[in-house]
Parts: C-alpha cells; sequence; structure tokens
C-alpha cells in the first residue's frame, strides 16, 4: 500500500516537474523570439542566431510542440508550408545540382518558419513584446543613423551609404518604413497620444524621403500611409491620404536633394530605356525583367525547377556585370523556379493572408495588413521573400500576426 502512494506522489512530482520545465522552456523560447525581432534591424548574425534558438526550444518543450501539432489548422501557416512543399518538389526537374537546389531552398526556409514560430507567439505577451522590441531596435538603428549623417560617427563599411549603419541603404530603407507603420498605430490606439504621434513620427519621415536613397521605401511608404489612413478613416481617410502624399511628396521633392535626383533619375532611365540598354540601375532592373519573362516562357506552367535561375540567365549570355541570382522582382523568381503556378501560389499566399486578417483582433489586424503590403509591393522591385532579412521579417511577423488564429483553434481542440 505505501509503495502504491509512494508511487502516485512519484508520478505526481514527476509531472509538476515536468511541467514546470516546460514553462521555463516557453519562457525561454518567448525571449528568444523577442531577442529575434529586437536584432532583425541591427544584426543578420544575432537575428539568425536567436531565430534557430527559438526553434530549438520550441522543439524542447512539450507544451509548446502540442500547439505546433495544430499548426495544420492555421490556413496561412498550411499555405506557407505547401508553397516551400512546390519548391522542394521542383527540385526534382531542376538543372541545377542538388546543392544548388538545397542552397536556393535554403533561402526559403522562411515559409517553413511560419509555422514554427506560431506556437511562442499564441502567448499575447510575447507578441507584444516581439513587435515593441523591433520598433525600439529600429529608433536605435535611426538614432546611429543620424549621428552618422550629422558627422558624429563614421560606420559602415564600402557598401553602406551614408543612410545605413547596420543594415545596407536598401534593408535599412525597409525597416524604417515598416516600423513607422508599426508606431503610428501603436501610438494611435492611445488616444492621449494622437496629438504627439506626428511629431514622433517626424524623424522617421525625414529619414524615408530626405536621406534614404531607397526608391523601394518611397513606393512602400505611399501604400502604407494610404493603409493606415484607410485603416483608420475608411473611405474618407483613404482621400485624406492622397491629399497628404501628395504634399510630403512635393515638400520632398522641393526640399530634398536626394529624393528629387532619385525620382528624377528614375523617370529619365524608364523613359530612355532600349533593350540592353543597361548602364543606369533602372536599365539594369529592366534587362532582368525583360531576360527572366523570357526564361519563363520557357516552361510557362511548372517553371524550371529551384535553384536553375542563374544557368538558365547565363545562358542568354548577358554582360559579366549582369549575371544575377535572382531578377529583384520576386514574383518574377517564382515564376522561373514554378512557372505560372508559383506566380499565382504566391498571389494567393498574400491574398489568404489578406482574407484571414479579417478574423484576428482589429490591432493584430491593422499590423498584419502593413506586413502584406509591405512584402506584396516590396517584391515588386526586389525579392523580398527570397533576401534574409526581409524574408526573415516576412516570417517572423506573419506567425506573430497570424497565430490567434491558431490560439483559438489550440483552445477547441485541447
Amino acid at each position: 500500500m505505501l509503495s502504491q502512494v509512494t508511487n502516485v506522489v512519484s508520478a505526481q512530482f514527476g509531472l509538476v516537474k515536468q511541467t514546470q520545465d516546460s514553462a521555463h522552456l516557453v519562457h525561454f523560447a518567448g525571449i528568444s523570439v523577442v531577442l529575434t525581432a529586437f536584432a532583425l534591424p541591427l544584426s543578420t548574425f544575432a537575428m539568425n542566431t536567436f531565430l534557430y534558438l527559438t526553434v530549438l526550444l520550441i522543439m524542447l518543450s512539450s507544451e509548446l510542440r502540442q500547439q505546433l501539432k495544430l499548426v495544420t489548422y492555421n490556413p496561412v501557416a498550411t499555405f506557407a508550408l505547401g508553397l516551400f512543399l512546390l519548391l522542394m518538389l521542383s527540385s526534382f526537374y531542376s538543372e541545377a545540382s542538388l546543392e544548388q537546389s538545397c542552397r536556393v531552398l535554403g533561402k526559403y526556409d522562411n515559409l517553413v518558419m511560419v509555422s514554427l514560430l506560431m506556437p511562442v507567439f499564441c502567448y499575447e505577451q510575447y507578441r507584444t513584446l516581439a513587435l515593441q522590441a523591433f520598433v525600439a531596435s529600429s529608433s536605435i538603428h535611426l538614432f546611429f543613423i543620424y549621428l552618422k549623417v550629422f558627422g558624429v560617427i563614421d560606420w559602415g563599411g564600402m557598401d553602406f551609404h551614408e543612410s545605413a549603419v547596420f543594415k545596407n541603404y536598401l534593408q535599412t530603407s525597409f525597416i524604417m518604413t515598416i516600423a513607422t507603420f508599426f508606431l503610428a498605430h501603436m501610438m494611435w490606439q492611445k488616444r492621449q497620444l494622437r496629438l504627439v504621434t506626428p511629431i514622433v513620427l517626424l524623424p522617421f519621415v525625414i529619414y524615408i524621403l530626405f536621406i534614404s536613397p531607397g526608391r523601394t521605401g518611397y513606393v512602400v511608404f505611399a501604400a502604407l500611409t494610404a493603409l493606415f489612413c484607410w485603416q483608420r478613416g475608411g473611405l474618407k481617410g483613404l482621400l485624406n491620404s492622397l491629399l497628404l502624399l501628395l504634399l510630403l511628396s512635393s515638400i520632398a521633392y522641393f526640399a530634398s536633394e536626394n529624393f528629387r535626383f532619385r525620382v528624377t533619375e528614375a523617370f529619365d532611365d524608364v523613359v530612355r530605356y532600349q533593350p540592353g540598354e543597361v548602364s543606369t540601375p533602372v536599365g539594369q532592373r529592366l534587362e532582368f525583367y525583360k531576360n527572366t519573362i523570357s526564361m519563363i516562357e520557357q516552361n510557362t506552367l511548372v517553371g524550371s525547377g529551384v535553384g536553375s535561375y542563374p544557368i538558365l540567365y547565363a545562358r542568354i549570355k548577358p554582360m559579366p556585370s549582369l549575371l544575377t541570382e535572382n531578377p529583384h522582382n520576386e514574383y518574377l523568381l517564382f515564376g522561373v523556379h514554378l512557372g505560372l503556378l508559383g506566380i499565382a501560389g504566391l498571389i494567393s499566399l498574400f491574398s489568404m493572408q489578406w482574407w484571414f486578417s479579417a478574423y484576428i483582433s482589429p490591432g493584430w489586424r491593422y499590423m498584419a495588413q502593413g506586413v502584406i503590403v509591405t512584402i506584396a509591393v516590396g517584391s515588386l522591385f526586389n525579392s523580398w521573400i527570397f533576401d534574409s532579412t526581409q524574408g526573415n521579417f516576412f516570417a517572423l511577423f506573419s506567425a506573430l500576426c497570424f497565430s490567434p488564429l491558431l490560439f483559438k483553434v489550440s483552445h477547441e481542440k485541447v
């Protein structure tokens, strides 16, 4: 009898200890994912380190593994996994070697990360802290940029424009644009802060329009401004956003030599472009697009397989300086990988995210829609899921914003 009681007590004690250990692992995973968000604007190495540490902790936690089993009920996670699976299957008919295909697939592991990160974001506090950490880190980055602009510091290598410190100017422009959008919503949610919101956002807007040379940032900023005004003011807000953007762009055009030069240069390059003209950045992009479309036409329906892009592009025999691994357009890159199926799949992923954003609370819905618009618009001019910083941002904040769908399922199923 005594031995039975002892066994029961031992079993209960073991269960309690296991539960406590799992709770600690959940906490550590939460801290790690918050540090991932904090590191994203500052360091690729630190971002990747904390990202994979988070995944490891999720796998070690029995509680989070239970949540992970429910990922199949989340449509956003499932669709992203399906898209990655299609890329894997395309490696069987790709001209690229297995090593090359695996290397490119590694670039798209962020489609898998959407699912893997969702369990830890089922906890509201880690979603909130990760969002705050990203905005805080972006603000720190912006502070050091202003120190660099005013000559206080001189950080960054030869590939860094004066508008960037911890990342190149393309990545920095992207980070500051979406951080501005997030910060605007975070402040607008608190009625007492609405009057000071424009003042707080001013350093970010000055950076985007007056300091950064990133033209993609200009376009994404315009799209997010219109989105924010529509989210907060409906149709009237959208119309007001057009007036606001006209005012801001006019001020920037006449007051900022940098903005005026970049916009005028892009317009002139498009007007003067002739096939084979590669002496300008815009001319190079247009040449990439033209050549990539011809590559898609070779295997229109299912593409040429993952990893095949540089092989097919080299056959066109462009100038050596134009050899590239991607066309700086995510939709066209998916077209080469998977044909029209891939382009439709990518558009469907963004569309599905937008559709299911209606099923989460307004605060997170607004953030989710900002993530979608940022990546969808930016991918017209860059390969933002293929790229490390933007791709990991997409995974992290897709998981963050759409984990409430998994959270609802977990309460229904567990």
